[in-house]
């Protein structure tokens, strides 16, 4: 590690709090409802739900880099090495929408989702055609800047603090160190910090400011899941009346 290298810890400038979460989880349940805003949505949860930094992203590959319980594989890391992350369970059902999503494509599409297997692949036409379905070639990832902007949409359509993705990434290690969900060995393991002392020089805050509370639950997680809960009830009715 370069020697003039030195991580310094977070501010409370640079993490949501349990209310602006709640505020932003409720806009997404919202948003999603509309074709153009289900890309941008799902990568606010996976965001939250995993803490990955933007550049880990557009590689990922269902099947390949994602498995069926949802567990990723990190091939393309800041420090170059590989890593496993598991998904949040407030992230995990939405991604299993999306998984399935691969089966309600008409065949053509289908053929070249299984070819690509992409989380987020590129738009090539616009329209509601989510999966930039093209019959020449192969679909390809969305980069980095694209991320950027779904992310600053969402956040501006839900009137809360303008903080970058990256700070979504402090969220999420924030809200699971608080709530004692996840230790820092555990949270180091999932952002992929060379060791558990970096993870707690970066998120010491949560000590300090008295966040660390094992009873305490963020209302967030249930206003996250709350879209999920709904669909269940509807499929029930439909499943009983049938």
């Amino acid at each position: 590690m370069d020697s003039r290298f030195v991580w310094q810890p977070i501010s409370r400038e640079r993490y949501f709090t349990d209310a602006e979460m709640v505020t932003l989880f409720e806009v997404v349940n919202e948003l999603e409802r509309q074709p153009r805003w289900v890309d941008p949505c799902f990568l606010v949860r996976f965001v939250f739900g995993t803490g990955l930094r933007v550049g880990e992203i557009p590689p990922l590959r269902i099947g390949a880099d994602i498995s069926p319980d949802g567990v990723l594989l990190v091939r393309r890391s800041k420090s170059g090495r590989q890593r496993q992350v598991a998904m949040s369970p407030e992230l995990y059902p939405f991604f299993k929408l999306r998984e399935m999503s691969y089966l309600r494509a008409s065949p053509a599409r289908k053929k070249l989702l299984a070819e690509s297997g992409l989380l987020f692949p590129r738009r090539n036409g616009g329209g509601e055609d989510l999966w930039g379905y093209d019959e020449n070639r192969l679909m390809k990832p969305l980069n980095k800047r694209t991320l950027q902007m779904y992310w600053t949409r969402v956040i501006a359509e839900a009137d809360v603090r303008q903080l970058s993705i990256h700070c979504g990434r402090h969220t999420y290690a924030t809200m699971e160190l608080a709530s004692r969900r996840l230790t820092f060995k555990e949270v180091q393991s999932q952002l992929g910090h060379g060791a558990e002392e970096t993870t707690r020089e970066v998120y010491q805050h949560v000590v300090v400011e008295g966040l660390y509370n094992p009873t305490w639950k963020p209302l967030w997680w249930e206003i996250a899941l709350k879209k999920i809960n709904e669909i269940k009830r509807v499929e029930e009715v439909e499943f009983t009346c049938a």
